[in-house]
C-alpha cells in the first residue's frame, strides 16, 4: 500500500501597475512553471528513493536468516585448516 503526499505552494501576484502587469505576469508564469517543475522532479526523486529502499529491504528479507546458519560452517571450516 503505497502513501499519497501532496505538497501545495502558493506564489503570489504583485500589482506593479498598468504599465509593468504584462511583464509581472510573464513572471509570474515562469516563477509558476518552475515551481511546478520542482514539485514533479521531487515527486520523482521521491519516487525513486523508495524504490531503492523497497529493493534493499526485499534482498534484506530474503537473506535474513542465512548469516546465522552459515557461521558455524564457516568457523568450523576455519578450525580445520589452522
Amino acid at each position: 500500500m503505497a502513501a499519497a503526499y501532496e505538497l501545495v505552494l502558493e506564489v503570489p501576484l504583485f500589482d506593479f501597475g498598468k504599465a509593468n502587469v504584462r511583464e509581472a505576469e510573464q513572471r509570474y508564469l515562469e516563477a509558476a512553471n518552475r515551481l511546478g517543475q520542482l514539485g514533479v522532479n521531487a515527486a520523482s526523486e521521491a519516487r525513486e528513493a523508495y524504490g531503492a529502499y523497497r529493493a534493499t529491504y526485499a534482498v534484506a528479507r530474503k537473506y535474513e536468516g542465512r548469516g546465522a546458519a552459515l557461521a558455524p560452517d564457516h568457523l568450523g571450516r576455519n578450525r580445520a585448516t589452522i
